[in-house]
């Protein structure tokens, strides 16, 4: 690993963890580093390598200039300067991509959104898997909203989408 380090703005660094919907304890794990480490980069205490831009930048699902902004961004995912949260109907109108693995030791399907860490869920048919997809995300979102917590926008690697429409609304 280089041992340059580069001056970026900590602050954006913590509203880009934040925004990707990451605390400093899961995102440091995911980049190998000491929780301290971490916060001494978010705080400006320490600069970091241009491999850790990168890697954090990929992680948080950023391009590693935004660590060179001056100040954090506040534009709304609309452009329009909003910086309020989303309401749940915006959440679940969102493409978020969701993955089914078949559960071979257990029967049924294990799904999971790849944006959203921590969101899983268990279908025991295929014909179920757009459902309890939808229910997934649409408890998470709640408790989200309800706790304060971000939401981070979905990746922009296109899936193939359900048509929501076609499945039963439980809530």
């Amino acid at each position: 690993m280089s041992s340059t380090t580069i001056h970026i703005n900590g602050g954006v660094l913590s509203w880009a963890r934040e925004r990707s919907g990451y605390d400093l304890e899961i995102a440091s794990t995911k980049l190998k580093l000491d929780a301290k480490d971490l916060a001494a980069l978010e705080s400006g205490e320490t600069s970091p390598t241009p491999d850790q831009i990168r890697e954090i930048a990929r992680l948080y699902r950023v391009s590693p200039a935004v660590f060179f902004l001056d100040e954090v961004l506040t534009t709304g995912s609309d452009g329009r300067g909003d910086s309020r949260s989303p309401t749940l109907e915006e959440i679940l109108a969102r493409n978020y991509t969701f993955i089914a693995k078949a559960d071979l030791e257990n029967g049924g399907w294990v799904v999971m959104y790849p944006d959203l860490p921590g969101v899983m869920t268990q279908a025991e048919t295929y014909e179920e898997i757009a459902v309890m997809a939808k229910d997934a995300l649409r408890a998470w979102a709640e408790a989200q909203i309800e706790d304060g917590r971000p939401i981070p926008e979905p990746s922009d690697f296109a899936m193939p989408e359900w048509n929501w429409d076609a499945v039963g609304d439980k809530g």
